[in-house]
């Protein structure tokens, strides 16, 4: 099949419009890119959708790419490698793929697990680094993000207790885990530009790699910034280019890396006793959108981003890679739902035969997450106006819910309100569903009833460490301040025992027991 090569340079510039214009300019984008789709072909229209997203979310530069059947059939490059030099991003540009290096540790346990060497239900060391292990945590939950607070029962995803089966898997193959990365995933896959980390770029290669950006917090200007750890772990490390990371998805789709007895393993939603089936396999995010199987992963370290997106029915792959981290983070794709993903919304609008209502809300929902992300509050109201009349077909997710919370528009309150109420229903226990649901109560002057939703952290034994959970700890702590000291001291040591400063959380807790009467408080 023909290979379609595209380029295109559109500076850094984001004119602004309002935002009842800015709505209005979405739908008739929509509008153009169907006409575009039946006058030109999916793929060659797909290049002005991520050309528009490049602009709208302020990218340094976006490499994407199509694979159908094993063979790349699109590519496309946006913007620059590196700004200030004017090095524009090619097929041989490398950049950090960040987290879909975990769906490469998923594919190295499969191996494992066929050879024997492993087994899913094998309990995790006692202690992994930082991470002190509850008993009875298996290399399932940790593959399936499931090993926090009432181990199997709800999805949080952890990078850090993820990466320790990096060690688990070098005692089992007794090789190191980049010499695995390398042997067993890489080379096998054709990723002939790629390599286990940062630090194993050779010299010859380090011109290649795109300079990372960050946006400037107050305006929209983007800034150099340092490159990532240079070490690999079992969540993150490799670096590759466009072609490497669609030789990558070819090979997973071609069962060359894994046989389709463990591919189906992975690509299994895990299930819940409490919540039912959850957006996370075993190192794979996995979703049923609109009758579609599809098998995804995002990556995102401070200053890059990637996607890899399967439709393993369809033989389909689309992959992105870009020099900022908000291709990832604008759509919070931690959250489990690739729908809200400007980049992978252009891909899957080509590939979803009907549903076009829902489509199209989705993508717009997509540009009011990307609209909030720059800063752009009135813009992304408008957007969510634009669809809330038809709110029966939205997703009621995590996304969504932290976009209402953002845009703190009380005429959608009953929008807010059902969305908080389903995941709250469907996840009773999930600390950032506390977190978004109780911050809308908050917004409205209800702190009673924002407590209540928090306290619902208590009704598991086990404490969580995900940075939701400890803003959910520090503000039942301070709430009990003044009424309730030795409630507050249980919430506050929380805090303390976790150790992480999220948003300045242990300064915060520290100084409040210090204030209060804290015999017998560790103020680590």
């Amino acid at each position: 099949m023909k290979v379609l090569q595209t380029k295109a340079d559109h500076g850094l510039s984001n004119r602004r419009m309002t935002p009842r214009v800015a709505a209005c300019a979405v739908l008739a984008v929509l509008a153009a890119s169907e006409e575009a789709d039946a006058q030109d072909g999916r793929w060659t229209s797909l290049e002005r959708d991520l050309a528009a997203v490049h602009r709208t979310l302020l990218l340094p530069g976006i490499a994407a790419a199509v694979v159908d059947h094993g063979g790349v059939v699109w590519r496309g490059t946006y913007g620059w490698a590196d700004v200030d030099r004017r090095i524009p991003v090619s097929d041989s540009t490398l950049f950090a793929i960040a987290s879909i290096t975990k769906t490469m540790t998923s594919l190295l346990v499969a191996q494992e697990l066929e050879r024997g060497r492993l087994r899913l239900d094998a309990p995790m060391p006692a202690r992994g680094g930082r991470v002190a292990w509850q008993t009875g945590t298996t290399i399932r939950h940790v593959l399936s993000h499931t090993s926090e607070g009432a181990i199997g029962s709800e999805y949080l995803y952890s990078g850090s207790r993820f990466s320790r089966l990096g060690p688990v898997l070098e005692r089992a193959a007794a090789e190191p885990f980049s010499e695995l990365l390398a042997t067993r995933v890489l080379r096998p896959a054709e990723m002939q530009h790629a390599f286990p980390s940062l630090a194993a770029v050779p010299e010859s290669r380090r011109p290649f790699v795109a300079i990372p950006y960050k946006l400037h917090p107050n305006e929209p200007r983007l800034r150099a910034t340092a490159l990532p750890d240079p070490s690999v772990s079992a969540a993150s490390g490799v670096v590759a280019s466009i072609t490497d990371l669609g030789h990558y998805a070819a090979a997973v789709l071609n069962r060359r890396l894994a046989s389709q007895a463990s591919l189906d393993l992975l690509f299994t939603a895990t299930h819940s006793p409490v919540s039912g089936a959850l957006p996370y396999g075993l190192g794979w995010f996995t979703q049923d959108y609109l009758g579609e199987r599809v098998v995804w992963h995002y990556g995102q370290e401070d200053a890059y981003a990637s996607l890899l997106v399967l439709l393993p029915d369809r033989d389909l792959a689309f992959v992105a890679l870009s020099n900022s981290a908000a291709m990832s983070d604008a759509a919070r794709l931690l959250d489990g739902n690739v729908a809200r993903s400007l980049v992978a919304s252009a891909f899957l609008r080509r590939v979803i035969p009907g549903q076009r209502d829902r489509l199209v809300a989705d993508s717009i929902v997509a540009r009011a997450l990307a609209a909030v992300y720059v800063a752009r509050i009135d813009e992304a109201r408008e957007l969510v106006h634009s669809v809330a009349a038809s709110d029966g077909g939205l997703a009621a997710d995590l996304p969504l819910l932290y976009l209402l919370d953002r845009i703190n528009d009380r005429s959608l309150d009953s929008l807010t309100h059902r969305v908080a109420s389903a995941l709250l229903h469907g996840h009773p226990r999930h600390p950032p569903v506390l977190y978004f649901a109780s911050e809308f109560e908050i917004q409205r002057g209800r702190p009673a009833e924002a407590i209540t939703i928090m306290e619902r952290i208590d009704a598991t034994a086990n404490a969580y460490d995900h940075w939701s959970a400890i803003l959910c700890y520090l503000q039942l702590g301070e709430h009990y301040a003044a009424s309730d000291s030795a409630r507050a001291r249980v919430y506050l040591q929380r805090v303390l025992d976790i150790g992480r400063d999220f948003a300045g959380a242990v300064g915060r807790a520290r100084a409040l027991l210090t204030k209060r009467d804290t015999v017998g408080v560790d103020r680590r």
